[in-house]
């Protein structure tokens, strides 16, 4: 047998899964019985196409939710939204109920304060520890309160 068809019995063996799936021992698996394991590396091309449609969804999901609430948010103030999507998920992003109520209202500072006031914020603030940086969550705030100039 040549190597291409070694590989077509492996695959045939393996089957094919575009979702992560576990294993029969438990480990996260993908495509034709690839381990996803910690310390694995992964090819840049993949990891480069995977961030595109993570980014792509979280565009999708950041117009979704300007659809949802009513409201056309500037250049700024959808990055902070696309950057929440991409890091939370749509569901996650919907979640901040009162941030959007803000942003209906105008009301930006308001806004900037109810990611501040987030489990997604103070959970930034543990690692962070008392390193004088700025988290995520500060710097998109700060960007929702100050919005387009």
């Amino acid at each position: 047998m040549n190597y291409d068809e070694i590989a077509d019995m492996v695959q045939g063996h393996e089957g094919f899964s575009e979702e992560i799936y576990l294993d029969s021992k438990g480990i996260p698996t993908v495509g034709s019985g690839i381990a996803l394991t910690v310390g694995k590396k992964l090819p840049i091309k993949c990891l480069i196409q995977m961030f595109n449609d993570a980014f792509r969804q979280a565009i999708e999901s950041c117009n979704a939710c300007e659809r949802f609430f009513g409201v056309e948010l500037d250049s700024v103030r959808r990055a902070v939204v696309i950057d929440m999507c991409f890091c939370l998920g749509r569901r996650g992003v919907f979640g901040f109920r009162e941030m959007w109520k803000a942003i209906q209202s105008d009301d930006f500072k308001e806004a900037a304060a109810q990611i501040i006031d987030s489990k997604w914020h103070r959970d930034l603030e543990k690692i962070r520890g008392n390193r004088d940086i700025e988290t995520r969550t500060m710097e998109i705030a700060r960007m929702m309160e100050e919005g387009e100039e």
